[in-house]
């Protein structure tokens, strides 16, 4: 039993997807803690593709009194309302005994997380722009970069590379980064599937980005998150081009959908 399952829940606000807030909420649920998972869902009623994000909207105001600083994603933890992605993740991490704890290891996971945002953000910035027509010539050029000389992955297989043990990011231990580097090769996995193209994992060059992939996704500790309703979310919101839907596909205005915020509720990995 986690020594964390007696604690009182941790609600975590983030739209109706996964995006940046699927590795929050998977690291609470590997540690055990009991947490809400709000989800403020994004509406695309007509043929306009015109988005209505109120649901986030009209709930921010009195958020903002607390913080001011508030977005999503955000973690409120008793009196602790925390914003901003990486300062999530490093909160939990310390929270939940899912932080390193020499100064050498911190500064290696603060500096994943950077890397990683910089991998996340390239997706975004595809998914979120471009003409639709354009997403397969646009995807394969995402591709390219990411896998390239000098790109993401490449670092972090280097990174890898180097380690005695390679089950985890940081040291020999789970830490905040690890749940969002499976997010993200999840979604650049999804993404190549859905293009009918090869996917970087399945080169030889990086071999310890798919053998981590498979082995945290095998954890014990994941298996409560990943056959849980939240990780049936679409990657993306209604307004993007790639994974607005779950498998990859594009949202169409008006089309019905199970993923909404009668989904939020408190869910706990015992």
């Amino acid at each position: 039993m986690s020594r964390f399952q007696e604690r009182a829940p941790i609600s975590t606000g983030y739209w109706s997807i996964k995006g940046l807030g699927a590795p929050i909420r998977m690291m609470i649920s590997w540690s055990g803690a009991p947490f809400e998972a709000k989800l403020y869902d994004v509406k695309m009623p007509g043929p306009d593709r015109k988005l209505d994000a109120s649901a986030w909207f009209g709930s921010k105001k009195a958020l903002k009194e607390r913080n001011p600083f508030i977005n999503l994603p955000y973690v409120d933890d008793s009196s602790c309302l925390i914003s901003q992605t990486n300062a999530c993740f490093s909160y939990l991490g310390r929270e939940l005994g899912l932080w390193p704890s020499s100064p050498s290891d911190v500064i290696m996971a603060e500096t994943l997380l950077c890397e990683l945002m910089d991998l996340r953000n390239s997706m975004t910035n595809f998914a979120y722009s471009g003409a639709f027509e354009d997403v397969r010539a646009d995807g394969l050029a995402l591709l390219a970069n990411v896998s390239g000389k000098n790109g993401v992955l490449q670092k972090i297989e280097l990174h890898f590379a180097n380690k005695v043990c390679r089950d985890f990011l940081v040291g020999g231990v789970c830490t905040a980064p690890d749940f969002h580097l499976y997010e993200m090769i999840d979604q650049y996995s999804t993404l190549a599937f859905f293009l009918e193209a090869d996917s970087p994992f399945e080169q030889p060059q990086f071999a310890n980005l798919k053998a981590f992939y498979n082995s945290f996704a095998a954890h014990p500790r994941n298996a409560y998150y990943l056959t849980s309703k939240l990780n049936q979310l679409p990657f993306n919101n209604k307004g993007a081009r790639f994974g607005s839907v779950p498998g990859g596909g594009r949202f169409e205005a008006g089309q019905e959908y199970e993923w909404a915020e009668d989904w939020t509720g408190v869910y706990q990995n015992k």
